[in-house]
C-alpha cells in the first residue's frame, strides 16, 4: 500500500519532467566546470518545488511531510549528490524552520525570497577539532557592545 495519492504522483511527475528538461542536459557541464548552479534555485521556485513545507501564506504549498517524502524520492533520483542535498537543505530544513521559528520581521524579509528561489538558505556548523559533531563545538556568541563577540 502506497503512501501517495494520485496528487503525489503527479507532483513527482512534474518533478521528474522537469529534471530531465532542466537539470539532466546541464549537470555534466556543471559538474565538470565546477559549476554550482544557483540559478536553478529560481527555476525551482518558480515551479514550486522550494515552498513543499511552507504555509501558502509565505507563497508556499502548504504540503505535509508525506508530500516531502514525494519530492525526496523524486529529487534523489538526480544523479548529483550536493546538487540534491543543496537544494533540500535550503527547501526541507532552512526554509521550514524560517517558516516556523523565524521573526516576522525575518519572514518578511526571507522567506518569499527563499521560496521563489532568489534567496538561498544556508547553515555552517564546523570548527577544527570537532568537523560536523556539534555535540563538539566549542564556539559561543557573547553579547558585547551591541553586537556579539565570537
Amino acid at each position: 500500500m502506497s503512501l501517495y495519492t494520485e496528487e503525489h504522483r503527479l507532483f513527482q511527475e512534474s518533478i521528474r519532467k522537469f529534471a530531465v528538461a532542466e537539470i539532466l542536459p546541464e549537470l555534466k557541464s556543471w559538474e565538470d566546470n565546477c559549476h554550482f548552479p544557483s540559478e536553478l534555485f529560481q527555476k525551482l521556485g518558480s515551479n514550486g518545488f522550494l515552498g513543499v513545507l511552507i504555509p501558502e501564506e509565505w507563497g508556499g504549498v502548504g504540503g505535509d511531510y508525506t508530500l516531502a517524502s514525494a519530492w525526496c524520492e523524486e529529487f534523489g533520483r538526480v544523479p548529483a549528490v550536493g546538487l540534491t542535498v543543496a537544494v533540500n537543505m535550503h527547501s526541507l530544513v532552512i526554509t521550514p524552520a524560517l517558516a516556523r521559528l523565524g521573526s516576522t520581521l525575518a519572514k518578511e524579509k526571507w522567506l518569499r525570497k527563499a521560496v521563489d528561489g532568489t534567496a538561498i538558505g544556508a547553515y555552517a556548523f564546523t570548527e577544527p577539532g570537532a568537523g560536523s559533531d556539534l555535540t563538539f563545538v566549542q564556539t559561543k556568541a557573547v553579547k558585547d557592545d551591541g553586537g556579539y563577540l565570537l
